[in-house]
């Protein structure tokens, strides 16, 4: 019976380990699930924050689980991940854009809805362009965010 308990212990164990490795392109198993638009499987992953799940793991070019929900305009995964509390909102990923960034040039409103009510975001980080959110809205000019953005500084 000890082996038996020692055995699945050392399973489980093995199976954690899995859920935080990296492909050759840096992504987990939960930035696989973000891209991929599967709740059910990030809602698992989440689960699992306590025992080694990084919600801030970098792909290679810097990618986190947020950018790419933001990115895709996926709001509900991003509400889910902005719920972590030590997700880090303003990572930059490989040029320099954090998720807020991506959400703007890709005007879904309600991420950066999402991302603005998560009092989190820094609107004055520069991508390697020297563009700050605000920047891309304007660039953009679209009212919507611009009026969204101001309403929140």
């Amino acid at each position: 019976m000890r082996d038996l308990k020692s055995w699945h212990q050392k399973e489980k164990r093995k199976a954690l380990c899995s859920f935080a490795d990296q492909g050759n392109d840096g992504f987990t198993p939960l930035h696989l699930a973000v891209e991929r638009g599967i709740d059910s499987a990030m809602a698992a992953l989440l689960g699992f924050t306590n025992l080694g799940i990084d919600v801030n793991a970098q792909s290679k070019d810097h990618r986190t689980p947020l950018h790419i929900a933001s990115y895709n305009g996926n709001v509900k995964m991003v509400q889910e991940l902005l719920k972590i509390g030590d997700i880090n909102v303003n990572l930059q990923e490989c040029r320099g854009w954090t998720p807020a960034h991506l959400a703007v040039y890709q005007s879904h409103i309600e991420v950066v809805q999402a991302l603005l009510q998560s009092g989190k975001i820094d609107l004055y980080k520069k991508n390697a362009n020297g563009h700050t959110v605000i920047d891309l809205a304007k660039i953009q000019n679209n009212r919507e965010l611009l009026k969204m953005i101001y309403n929140f500084t």
